[in-house]
């Protein structure tokens, strides 16, 4: 099976689930998207901090799950805090975590620790915020960035297979040789044009304007955080994150 196929099907599949986790009910919401999440906490740490044993990664993925299910349990209220005690709590295991490894670098591995937090955990945990308005389950906003993300992978995708002998500069040559300037052009056109008509259909419920400013905003830090992805790859000598 070539690779553009395993994608192709992964991919379908992956979208088929999202999709209907967040238009079904917030049980499958919530499951779903908690999964992601810890698959991608523990491919992160696997990257970052191998060898490290397990306990320092276990405390981080269940600070990562704490953190997921209190504001999940919080239905976009913020002023329920009452269980974030635990989160303090959580940051000095993953601190302990590390005093009793054998390795003399142990200590090396606690920034990872904690970005695992900030940079997966956290953003699936403010998806939570999203999903609820005024404590009832809607994920269509939610939905629409996401649209609004695919969009962009897509068209640069597409702009860049398809063009990039007639305009081959690259975008970030040193950490992604293969992404080119008309593929980021291209990706963002096709974003602006999927902002536009989510504005019409009633998915982004605000004005053409804004919609097209978040989707410019998707799609720069989308492919911002593209890039980051593939530094942080590049700087530990892997290829793929993971074999999902």
């Amino acid at each position: 099976m070539s690779n553009l196929v395993k994608r192709t099907v992964s991919g379908a599949v992956f979208l088929a689930l999202v999709i209907t986790a967040l238009l079904w009910r917030v049980e499958a919401y919530g499951v779903v998207f908690l999964f992601f999440m810890l698959v991608m906490m523990s491919e992160y740490l696997h990257i970052s901090t191998k060898n490290a044993g397990h306990f320092p990664q276990l405390a981080a993925m269940v600070t990562g799950l704490i953190l997921f299910g209190i504001t999940l349990r919080m239905k976009g209220d913020l002023t329920d805090l009452k269980e974030t005690y635990l989160l303090p709590l959580m940051f000095i295991v993953m601190i302990s975590s590390v005093l009793f490894s054998r390795r003399p670098d142990s200590y090396t591995i606690l920034p990872y620790l904690f970005t695992s937090v900030v940079y997966i955990a956290l953003p699936f945990s403010m998806c939570n915020l999203i999903v609820f308005q005024d404590g009832t389950f809607n994920a269509t906003p939610l939905l629409a960035v996401l649209i609004l993300l695919w969009s962009s992978d897509v068209g640069a995708y597409i702009f860049g297979m398809t063009l990039r002998n007639i305009f081959p500069m690259k975008l970030c040559p040193s950490i992604s040789p293969k992404k080119t300037v008309i593929g980021y052009v291209g990706g963002l056109i096709i974003t602006l044009l999927a902002g536009y008509i989510l504005s019409v259909t009633g998915m982004l419920e605000c004005g053409i304007i804004h919609s097209i400013a978040i989707a410019a905003i998707v799609d720069v830090t989308g492919t911002i955080g593209d890039l980051a992805e593939s530094q942080f790859k590049r700087h530990f000598g892997v290829k793929d994150s993971g074999n999902i």
